[in-house]
């Protein structure tokens, strides 16, 4: 299955401060790398959607 690599994004855990221009990489149905910079293991069949700059919850299933 091809990864989805969600980038240039502001990542909001719950538990530390915003990451500005973060990229989060789901393989599968799971999230497997949340960090900044670019993506040091990028693959040739990666699905990259650039965000830029909209806010992403990983994790984050159910508000209430």
């Amino acid at each position: 299955m091809t990864r989805l690599v969600l980038s240039h994004a502001t990542v909001v855990d719950g538990d530390h401060s915003a990451l500005t221009d973060a990229h989060v990489v789901v393989d599968d149905d799971r999230i497997t790398a949340v960090g900044t910079g670019p993506l040091a293991d990028a693959r040739p069949g990666d699905r990259v959607i650039d965000l830029g700059g909209r806010t992403v919850v990983p994790g984050m299933v159910n508000c209430h």
